[in-house]
């Protein structure tokens, strides 16, 4: 299938299929981090917390990434649908540790907005609206439903409920201004990269036209 023929077939703008590897290397770094931070809070600030409950959520991602790589390998090409449930597995493993470790009282919820930001980079908008729903309903469920922060046993913390609720309001704005801005954005890129692609397909056929009716120059004997 020739360029034009594929320029053709997807509307200007449109979303390109992500490659596993894009996911699954994101995926490895938030892994790295979830587990740093779980392991330095533990054994590095000696503050409590459920290390085996944690750690094996993080073990969960681990095997995950694993086995996507030997069943389909980094370079493939997968759908709306397939990145849109691999994200939302992103969203729904972060809203279990944070349960575990604090709810929105942990300061790293704010990755719960990570997810989001991806898809409205790179997919299309039905699926950046079910992430921003399903960040959004975890984060309330995250304001409500927790474990406590892991914090030093010899003091107590105690946060008040209105500054849970702002921080519960933060995230969702900060949702849905990602989901919109971010997703228009990267839509207007898309459509700037298509029409000069569209116009380089064009100019080709007569740039080659042009060199076919060009006279040869004549070899001296």
């Amino acid at each position: 299938m020739s360029l034009g023929a594929e320029m053709q077939e997807l509307a200007p703008g449109s979303w390109r299929p992500v490659r596993l590897g894009t996911l699954v290397g994101l995926r490895w770094l938030a892994i790295a981090g979830q587990a740093a931070g779980v392991l330095f809070v533990d054994f590095g600030l000696g503050f409590p917390l459920p290390l085996m409950e944690c750690m094996s959520l993080i073990a969960f991602s681990v095997a995950l990434n694993l086995w996507l790589l030997v069943r389909f390998g980094a370079g493939t090409r997968i759908s709306a649908m397939v990145s849109t449930s691999l994200l939302a597995y992103d969203v729904i493993q972060l809203g279990g540790l944070l349960a575990l470790t604090g709810g929105l009282q942990n300061p790293f919820s704010l990755l719960l907005l990570a997810p989001v930001s991806v898809s409205a980079t790179t997919l299309p908008q039905k699926s950046t609206l079910i992430l921003a729903g399903l960040a959004i309903g975890i984060a309330s469920l995250l304001s409500i439903f927790h474990y406590d922060l892991p914090w030093n046993p010899d003091q107590r913390i105690v946060f008040d409920r209105v500054y849970i609720i702002g921080i519960w309001v933060s995230l969702l704005c900060g949702t849905v201004f990602i989901a919109a801005y971010t997703n228009r954005v990267a839509y207007e890129s898309r459509q700037l990269a298509d029409a000069l692609s569209a116009t380089e397909i064009q100019r080709s056929p007569a740039r080659a036209a042009g060199l076919a009716r060009w006279p040869r120059r004549r070899r001296s004997p």
